[in-house]
């Protein structure tokens, strides 16, 4: 659920914790391991997107950085505070992940602040 319709939906305890991007948390399962199923078939065109990504899922399966138990505690945790966050950022490299965005969103909000503010009507001006 966006942000803004979870801060609208608090006073109707609807809202839902949002645990953003775990980023590498080591699985309870193999689904990235033997478990996992991928196509025999290697298409060159894809080498660098989706085979990256197969090459990096199978070299980090085991090697992730976030334990599951430590991570199903702190959503715990958060889901039993009297303010629950909005957004729950699990591990070192999520949390590096999510700073290294809200840099970029300030970045794109400085750079096009003034036509952010021109898409409003004059104040005092016409309306539909």
């Amino acid at each position: 659920m966006a942000g803004s319709a979870s801060r609208r939906l608090l006073p109707c305890a609807l809202s839902r914790l949002n645990p953003d991007d775990p980023a590498r948390q080591r699985p309870c399962t193999s689904w990235a391991g033997p478990s996992i199923k991928q196509s025999a078939t290697r298409i060159a065109d894809y080498d660098a997107t989706a085979g990256a990504r197969r090459a990096q899922t199978e070299a980090g399966n085991g090697k992730q950085p976030g334990d599951p138990v430590c991570a199903a505690e702190a959503i715990i945790t958060a889901v039993q505070s009297p303010e629950l966050p909005l957004h729950l950022v699990l591990g070192k490299p999520a949390l590096e992940i999510a700073r290294n965005k809200l840099v970029a969103l300030k970045k794109d909000f400085d750079a096009w602040k003034s036509t952010t503010l021109s898409s409003d009507f004059p104040e005092g001006g016409a309306s539909f």
